[in-house]
Formats: C-alpha cells, sequence, structure tokens
C-alpha cells in the first residue's frame, strides 16, 4: 500500500498550495482576522518608477499619474531609467522641464533592483510608492492607496491589480484567473497578519522601511520579507483600480515565471529567518505555503502521475485506473494546446486552460532547478521592451 500512500501524499502537496492552504487562511480570518482601518491623509508621497526602454509607455505613464486626485503638491515622481538605450529619458527631460515635481535618475544599467535603490535614496515623501511604467492608475488610486497609511502601525501597502493582456491569448484567460486568486490569498494572508510581499505595480512603504537590497532579488518579494521578518505590518488594499501590462504570449511567460521563481528564492534564501518556525510560525507557514512549496508543485504532479503510473500497471483498482486516465489526459490536453499555440486550437478552453495550468508549473519547475544550479538574474525585461527587442 506504500504506492497508494505515496500517491496521495503528492496528490495532496499538489492541492495544498491553491486549495489547502487558502481554506485555512479563511476559516482563520473569519475567527480572528482583522480589517484594516482607513481615513484622510495629507503625507507627501513619492512615486517611484524603474524602467528600461519605456518610451512606448513612459509619457503615458506620467500623463495618467498627472491626473490623480491626491494633492499635486503632496506628489512627486522618480523616474528610474536604468540604462534605457532609447528615447525614454528624453522624454522624462521634457516633462520635468515644465513640472518640478519630476526626478529623473539616469543610471548605469543595474537591474530592477538597483533602479529602486537608487529611487529610494533620491525620493522625498513619507510613502514611497513603487509602480511600473506600463501600469494605469485610476484618478483616486493614490488616494486609495495613501488612506490605509492613516494607521501608523502601517508599515507597507500592497495594491491589488487587475491584468490587462497586450492581445487576447491562451495565457492571458488563465493569467487573468490566476490573478484574481493571488489577490484573494493575499488579502487574506494580510487579515491573517502574515502578509510578506509586495508587488512591483502598486505598493506603498513607509518611508525608512525599505531596506538595500542586493541586485539578484525580487525586490518586491525582498523588501516584503525585509518588513515581515522584523515583525512589521502589512497590509493589501483592495479595489484600487490599478491595472497592468501583460505579454499573453506562452514563451514570454515562461520566460518571466521562471525569473521570478529565481529572484524570488534570491529574496527568500536572503531573508533565511522568514522559513524558520521558530522565528515568526505564522510567517514561515505563509512562506512554505504560498510560495516554496507552490514553485515545486511540478515535483507534485510528477511524483503524482509517476506512482499513479505504476498503481495502473500493478493493480487493477477502478479509481485508480480513472485517476490515471484524468491525469493523462490533462497532460495531453495541456500538450495539444501547446502545439496549437496561436492557433483556434489553442483558445479552446478543452486545450487552452490545460496548457495554461502547465505552462506556469513547467515554468515555476524550471526556475527552481536554476536555483538549485546556482543561476542569478540581476536584470530585468519588461513586457513591452521585451516585445520591442523581440520585433528587432
Amino acid at each position: 500500500m506504500w504506492l497508494v500512500l505515496l500517491f496521495w501524499v503528492f496528490v495532496g502537496l499538489t492541492l495544498y498550495p491553491f486549495f489547502i492552504y487558502p481554506g485555512l487562511l479563511w476559516l482563520y480570518t473569519r475567527l480572528f482576522g482583522k480589517r484594516p482601518m482607513r481615513g484622510e491623509t495629507a503625507l507627501r508621497v513619492s512615486i517611484i518608477i524603474p524602467c528600461w526602454n519605456e518610451d512606448g509607455f513612459v509619457e503615458g505613464r506620467i500623463s495618467n499619474l498627472n491626473e490623480q486626485d491626491y494633492p499635486a503638491e503632496l506628489i512627486e515622481i522618480v523616474i528610474a531609467s536604468d540604462g534605457s538605450s532609447d528615447e525614454t529619458n528624453e522624454v522624462v527631460r521634457r516633462h520635468a522641464q515644465s513640472d518640478p515635481r519630476i526626478k529623473l535618475l539616469d543610471l548605469q544599467r543595474g537591474g530592477q533592483t538597483a533602479a529602486l535603490d537608487a529611487g529610494f535614496e533620491a525620493a522625498t515623501g513619507d510613502v514611497m510608492v513603487i509602480t511600473d511604467a506600463g501600469t494605469v492608475f485610476e484618478p483616486d488610486t493614490i488616494s486609495k492607496l495613501m488612506s490605509y497609511f492613516v494607521d501608523e502601525s502601517v508599515d507597507c501597502a500592497v495594491g491589488a491589480w487587475t491584468v490587462v493582456a497586450s492581445a487576447e491569448a491562451p495565457y492571458s484567460r488563465g493569467e487573468r484567473a490566476y490573478r484574481k486568486f493571488e489577490d484573494r490569498l493575499r488579502s487574506l494572508e494580510a487579515r491573517a497578519g502574515i502578509a510578506f510581499h509586495g508587488q512591483g505595480a502598486c505598493t506603498g512603504f513607509r518611508r525608512g522601511v525599505y531596506p538595500k537590497l542586493p541586485p539578484d532579488i525580487a525586490a518586491d518579494l525582498g523588501a516584503g520579507l525585509s518588513i515581515a521578518v522584523e515583525g512589521g505590518h502589512i497590509v493589501e488594499a483592495l479595489n484600487l483600480g490599478v491595472k497592468d501590462f501583460m505579454d499573453g504570449d506562452t514563451s514570454n511567460q515562461l520566460r518571466s515565471r521562471r525569473r521570478r521563481v529565481v529572484r524570488g528564492m534570491a529574496a527568500i534564501r536572503h531573508y533565511g529567518r522568514a522559513m524558520n518556525p521558530f522565528h515568526r510560525p505564522g510567517l514561515a507557514f505563509a512562506v512554505w505555503s504560498h510560495k516554496i512549496l507552490r514553485w515545486l508543485t511540478g515535483v507534485w504532479m510528477f511524483g503524482a502521475f509517476a506512482t499513479g503510473l505504476a498503481i495502473y500497471l500493478t493493480h487493477d483498482i477502478p479509481l485508480y485506473q480513472w485517476l490515471f486516465y484524468a491525469q493523462a489526459a490533462l497532460y495531453l490536453a495541456a500538450l495539444i494546446g501547446f502545439i496549437g499555440d496561436g492557433t483556434r486550437v489553442s483558445k479552446c478552453p478543452l486545450f487552452g486552460i490545460p496548457m495554461s495550468v502547465c505552462v506556469v508549473v513547467f515554468a515555476f519547475t524550471r526556475g527552481m532547478a536554476e536555483v538549485v544550479m546556482g543561476t542569478r538574474e540581476n536584470f530585468w525585461t519588461p513586457a513591452n521592451a521585451g516585445a520591442s527587442a523581440a520585433s528587432d
């Protein structure tokens, strides 16, 4: 019976990050969860935008920020150009000449984390908000985000965001669903008091809490972990009206997910105390459940398939035969969707959804394999810049 036991262990580990862990959080927050306090504030805010070759987006981004209903005299815009070789710097300089609130940092190429570090050093606000050049805010986004900082115990407010695909693609639908799930999970973690990471589209940090980070780690995760390991207070800001650009191309998403895992694990290892259940048990529970065990989903799925195949070949048990057929059908549908990527075949939910799931899992697995091999990722390529580069 050890094969049967092992099979269900692998199935349980596969389902745990997506169903069991969220269910446990939901139950806990129903009994003990707290909602954050909000109110009006007159704190000064610095909006920091790291960018590399974003001339197609940065002008619209500046215009978008100028439409915010938060008092203009309380807003500063810091654009950290990470060695851009296109017209990004010229566009920003033109706007800075007529608007003294705009600062351009013309940096040597050093990566996103290094650009953010420079942006935080140059910013003067009471609250620092990181965002992307391709992100779009509703007019009241900053006002809503800043309302969380009326509570002086709040060190970081993480804004939920909506995915906007550059073009309709099979992966785009899956990413939108994944984004909704992720926002809900982070909200539950925040209400449970175990939130531990920000995100690049819209996250606010109270002045003085953002750390100096190594260039090879994910800045949003690293900054959140640095706050969480010291017992800081992170809240989730919902319904901010934040929209972010996403390239739905499958190969680009494979690269992006892989890179996020490599940089994310570098951040977790840098703040190793976050994994220690004797330091902060709730934080360790969240980090292992939300990140590490999820990034190992490919290992669990392979284990479930291998043990399921072994049971299928050695035992005549109808339940496990049907379970094996279901797994085989999932992977066959994903393969058909991948082969037909960009065609009507992959846009059919019967093939597109399994393909999206397997793309994410494969990227997670490859990223974790590269972590084991010692791969480091200092640089990043924004989705729009990557698309431009691909077309050159």
